[in-house]
């Protein structure tokens, strides 16, 4: 971590940006979610409904709630 942190340094590219969750996208997902629990829902759906690829919305959904949107699906069925 600090090689990393003095590599960055010397390079001139300067501190890390921290992502921050994209909060309304998120909670789209999260109630398009709610909303169609019991039936198959793609990535390409929640995709369509956030705006996010599903790798953008998965890092986002797990920094907002702490889990990722397939597990908190899953919890929502039972």
């Amino acid at each position: 971590m600090r090689i990393a942190a003095r590599l960055r340094f010397q390079s001139g590219a300067g501190p890390r940006a921290t992502v921050r969750p994209a909060r309304s996208a998120v909670f789209r997902a999260r109630d398009d979610l709610d909303g169609r629990c019991f039936e198959t829902v793609r990535s390409k759906d929640i995709e369509t409904v956030t705006r996010l690829d599903r790798y953008e919305l998965a890092r986002h959904f797990r920094s907002a709630f702490g889990i990722p949107p397939g597990r908190w699906l899953a919890m929502r069925k039972t």
